[in-house]
C-alpha cells in the first residue's frame, strides 16, 4: 500500500548502463599512484616517458585512462618499478 519495501519481500531493479566507445582501459599494474596524482610509462622514442593520467572506471584487471593517453601510445605494463623518465628500453612488442 505504502510502496514500502519489507524484510523478506522481492523486488525487480532495472539499472541503465551506458557504454564509451572511446574509453580507454590499461592494465592496473600498469598505473603508479603516488601523491600528485596516478601517472603511467610510455614508450616513446625507444625511451620511458612518465605521463600523468587521470582515471575513471576501474575492473578487477583494468582501469579506465579518461585524460593523458592518446590513441596509439604504447603503454608499459611490466618491470616499471626499475623505470625512471629517460630509461632506455629494449623490449619486444605483446600483441592482444
Amino acid at each position: 500500500k505504502n510502496n514500502e519495501i519489507l524484510p523478506g519481500s522481492y523486488a525487480q531493479v532495472e539499472l541503465g548502463v551506458s557504454t564509451d566507445r572511446s574509453a580507454m582501459m590499461v592494465p592496473s599494474e600498469a598505473l603508479i599512484p603516488n601523491a600528485e596524482g596516478d601517472f603511467l610509462y610510455l614508450f616513446k622514442n625507444g625511451m620511458a616517458q612518465k605521463q600523468e593520467v587521470k582515471t575513471g572506471i576501474r575492473t578487477d584487471t583494468d582501469v579506465q585512462i579518461t585524460d593523458g593517453l592518446q590513441p596509439g601510445d604504447t603503454v608499459i605494463t611490466a618491470g616499471i618499478i626499475q623505470l625512471h623518465p629517460g630509461s632506455k628500453l629494449n623490449f619486444s612488442l605483446k600483441q592482444e
